[in-house]
């Protein structure tokens, strides 16, 4: 018994191994597209993109659409869409349409939405000079041999998590004052002909100074008939139960059913 026992546990390190070398090492340049060139002529960045630009950008995590690096200064987060899984079979045309409204969405966001994204550029083909001091380095410190302007990526400024500052706030009306301002943002889309496609709350969401800013880009769709308030406050009223403040979770519905309501 005990040998099996030890059989299982060898078995389950050996398959987890790999997984957590990968998470380890950071981004792979297998799983990054390159992007298709429009221009030749190489497009000068303005003065604050290359200013955000002109340092070290880190391995930060792993989303399901995106490599997310951070930069040195703490201020900047740089997205690259992902060449998930790429087969050449049926699904995988389906996963490279994805990838292609993962971009599409970036681009809304530059475009339509960066005042609710806090998204300051988005590269998606032109020739572009970068400054000289950009770099990617994965987990590891080691330095990605990538030209950037082979592929595309967003550049958005980095924003508190509007779930931490919420569990973190003391005062009941400060809270719904972040709730609030979550509504005002899910409007502000909506007014725009936006809508985020993706409702989860506690990494797709910022918070700061009195604004909620939309984290996750990659998830952009037209604003139709099919949205609901309802699917919107599901996480958030599964984060509030956790948190176990009732009076917070009761005005939340209510908030709710006036918005659905009209």
């Amino acid at each position: 018994m005990r040998r099996f026992g030890l059989i299982v546990v060898l078995c389950l390190v050996a398959f987890s191994l790999p997984k957590g070398w990968k998470e380890l090492r950071g981004p792979s340049l297998r799983l990054l597209y390159p992007v298709e060139k429009k221009s030749s002529q190489s497009k000068t960045l303005d003065l604050k993109t290359n200013s955000a630009l002109d340092q070290s950008f880190f391995s930060w995590g792993r989303g399901s659409q995106s490599e997310v690096f951070l930069s040195q200064d703490g201020k900047w987060v740089l997205k690259i869409p992902r060449n998930k899984k790429t087969r050449p079979y049926l699904l995988g045309r389906f996963r490279s349409q994805e990838r292609k409204g993962c971009l599409e969405s970036y681009l809304r966001a530059r475009r339509d939405l960066s005042d609710e994204t806090a998204v300051l550029y988005v590269h998606a083909g032109e020739a572009i000079e970068m400054p000289k001091g950009f770099g990617l380095y994965d987990c590891l410190g080691r330095r990605l041999p990538m030209r950037p302007d082979v592929f595309p990526f967003a550049l958005q400024e980095k924003k508190p998590l509007l779930a931490k500052r919420l569990a973190e706030a003391a005062d009941p009306e400060e809270a719904k004052k972040m709730l609030s301002s979550l509504l005002d943002l899910i409007e502000a889309e909506r007014v725009k002909g936006w809508v985020c496609s993706d409702y989860a709350f506690e990494l797709n969401l910022g918070y700061d100074q009195g604004r909620a800013f939309r984290i996750d880009i990659g998830s952009y769709v037209p604003a139709d008939a099919s949205f609901s308030w309802e699917a919107i406050a599901k996480p958030v009223n599964r984060f509030l139960e956790r948190s176990g403040n009732a009076e917070l979770r009761a005005w939340w519905d209510q908030e709710i059913s006036k918005k659905g309501s009209l």
